[in-house]
């Protein structure tokens, strides 16, 4: 809730005309604050999804970034290690080179070759090679691609904004706007990857028997079609965690360890030692966070 008042403040302000890029350091939208109140926009529907609150989140992605040109996109122009290279590069490849990979992962599986994210209407091929390579059969990033020193990473995008929508819009029972949505979104993954292929869905596409049929019905075939391409689209971001705890695992993953997925992240004990607001008792790993209980 502080969060989504505080960014309500920035909207505020954005929306008064006053201020501007002080000094040339906007790298973002070189001081645009019309840019600038979309993406404030685009967040308050994010931490708003978090709460499932699905009204105010579709409110707000309303008049979020509706297209690629007003991504908020980090830059990593030189590449230069410690100051301005792609993280999971520096981590990847420079500070714990084997220490991460992709080997087992699902989302690598879901876009290869007769993977499950593929149909008549979806071909994933050109993504795949993007983020991933393969092996003998073995997964990893590609650093030379998505993941190279030089490669931008997403803060808040038009993609993940019009899932939001079309997540949005489903909860609220708006199911032929939460699939205009979803075509939107793959309109946006067409040209990002015009070598791929997105084209639209319709509605029968869901049933018993078709194309994009997860076993669920009509209805809960086009949530999992959602849920999974942002899932797919925001590959990389903490978004993606936050989806499976919010949904209660609904893509139905599997531990690649354990029983168990994690729920949170563990305190450190100098933060259990230093800070008076420390939980007590102190929860696992595996129990919920309020806003996902």
């Amino acid at each position: 809730n502080e969060v989504i008042n505080l960014l309500g403040e920035a909207a505020t302000d954005f929306a008064s005309g006053k201020g501007g890029d002080v000094g040339g350091i906007d790298w973002f939208y070189g001081g645009d604050a019309d840019m600038w109140l979309k993406a404030t926009h685009s967040l308050m529907a994010r931490y708003s999804l978090h709460m499932k609150n699905y009204a105010a989140a579709k409110t707000h992605a309303e008049m979020g970034i509706m297209t690629s040109t007003g991504d908020m996109i980090i830059p990593h122009t030189g590449g230069q290690y410690n100051q301005d290279m792609n993280i999971y590069y520096s981590f990847g490849k420079v500070d714990r080179e084997g220490y991460m990979g992709a080997a087992g992962a699902y989302l690598p599986s879901i876009l290869d070759t007769n993977g499950a994210k593929n149909n008549a209407k979806t071909d994933e091929t050109v993504r795949f090679v993007d983020l991933y390579t393969e092996t003998d059969g073995v997964y990893d990033l590609n650093y030379d691609s998505y993941w190279s020193a030089t490669s931008p990473f997403p803060v808040i995008t038009a993609l993940e904004n019009l899932l939001i929508l079309a997540e949005a819009n489903w909860r609220l029972g708006d199911m032929n706007a939460a699939l205009d949505w979803l075509n939107e979104a793959r309109d946006q993954l067409a040209a990002r990857y015009p070598d791929g292929m997105y084209e639209n869905y319709v509605m029968t596409d869901f049933d018993t028997g078709g194309i994009a049929d997860h076993g669920m019905g009509t209805n809960d075939n086009l949530l999992y079609e959602i849920i999974q391409e942002k899932y797919a689209s925001l590959v990389g971001q903490i978004e993606v965690f936050n989806d499976h705890r919010r949904t209660d695992n609904f893509l139905g993953l599997s531990p690649t360890s354990g029983s168990q997925f994690p729920q949170r992240y563990l305190y450190p004990q100098n933060e259990l030692d230093g800070n008076t607001n420390s939980p007590s008792p102190i929860p696992t790993l595996y129990d919920k966070t309020p806003v996902n209980q």
